[in-house]
């Protein structure tokens, strides 16, 4: 019932805010054989959503520079399932951005130092930050922020010898606070898990994000559409803390 609820709304979304507009699609891995989330899609299903994204005549690009008609893609977490299909990332020239937990590098089931200079290298993958520790930066103090957010660069920074501009909020929870700290650490990007078009930015400096690592080929049509902002009010509620 769920399901077909959520099919409905969003053939519904597909017809409110139709649109070519440029957009940032998100996962937590993509995975060959092993599994190392349950968050995880398969390549399968992730080569189809790239023949769709395609075919409906966007850009897959590293970064959006346009109003419309591109897709950028990111993976939450650093899961290791990435590392096995970066053959498949590298053939169809396709750049992703990845967003770090860096507390778990090496860790079971999580990138190591080894294979995220490797995806970098590739000159394919952004590696960027996801807290240092995922705790849901809204409901921590000012000082347990900062330490997440320095932290987090501080590693990143270290390992890739590139600049850290850009996170991602830990379980898509954020709060003026959290903008504030964001930027003042220097994140020029923060991305968040509000649904809609990459330019429809509910705050300055942070964008939109729609969630797709489940979406079968008719759901993830009508996303590119425009169809997940529907819920755009739903997930603010969910995700926004004063």
């Amino acid at each position: 019932m769920k399901n077909k609820l959520r099919n409905i709304l969003l053939q519904l979304g597909s017809f409110l805010y139709s649109n070519k507009d440029s957009k940032v699609l998100f996962y937590h891995d993509i995975h060959k054989a092993n599994t190392y989330s349950q968050a995880s899609t398969s390549l399968d299903l992730f080569m189809e959503h790239i023949k769709i994204i395609r075919a409906e005549s966007f850009e897959i690009v590293s970064e959006i520079t346009r109003k419309e008609n591109q897709i950028k893609l990111q993976l939450d977490d650093g899961y290791k399932g990435v590392y096995d299909c970066l053959e498949y990332l590298i053939e169809e020239k396709i750049p992703i951005e990845i967003f770090i937990i860096t507390s778990e590098i090496g860790n079971p089931n999580f990138l190591n130092e080894k294979q995220i200079l490797e995806l970098l290298n590739s000159g394919l993958v952004k590696i960027s930050s996801h807290s240092h520790s995922h705790l849901e930066l809204n409901q921590i103090d000012k000082k347990s922020l900062k330490h997440e957010l320095e932290k987090s660069k501080e590693i990143i920074e270290s390992l890739t010898k590139t600049t850290t501009n850009s996170i991602c909020y830990p379980l898509g929870k954020f709060s003026s606070q959290v903008i504030k700290e964001c930027s003042l650490s220097n994140y020029e990007f923060q991305y968040s898990s509000l649904a809609g078009s990459y330019y429809d930015n509910p705050f300055e400096n942070v964008y939109r994000r729609n969630l797709v690592q489940f979406a079968n080929t008719k759901e993830f049509k009508l996303v590119l559409k425009g169809a997940n902002s529907i819920f755009n009010k739903l997930y603010f509620a969910k995700h926004f803390s004063r």
